[in-house]
């Protein structure tokens, strides 16, 4: 993605809806929108962090890289609790959204730091 207003809004929602779901999740709050709020942050959070540091040219290509990638990552997640036999999936989602998190943040205040007419200090 060129456009850094697309990328800054798509990063910024993302993060948002993570928020959403670890906020109900912390509450114990179950429904409909803890599932759809976790199910696109678990498909879509940990690529779009793996991302930033890629460009890619077209919308559509950036979301299914960021689908494939985020994918991959809940696997190599969940194989590891498998195999260390410590199955704490919340925990693991959390951790594993609070640093994409981070990542998205961080790139979204370089993304405004670079935009003609911000200020620098």
């Amino acid at each position: 993605m060129t456009d850094t207003r697309i990328r800054v809004a798509l990063h910024a929602g993302l993060v948002a809806v993570f928020a959403l779901a670890a906020g109900l999740a912390a509450m114990d709050v179950t429904g409909p929108v803890r599932l759809v709020a976790t199910l696109v942050a678990v498909v879509l959070l940990p690529g779009a962090a793996i991302l930033t540091r890629l460009r890619t040219a077209d919308l559509a290509v950036w979301f299914g890289l960021a689908m494939a990638l985020s994918l991959a990552v809940a696997i190599v997640a969940s194989l590891l609790m498998v195999w260390t036999r410590q199955w704490y999936p919340v925990a693991s989602g959390l951790a594993l959204g609070t640093l994409s998190a981070l990542v998205l943040l961080d790139d979204i205040r370089r993304a405004l730091a670079r935009t003609p007419g911000a200020e620098h200090g």
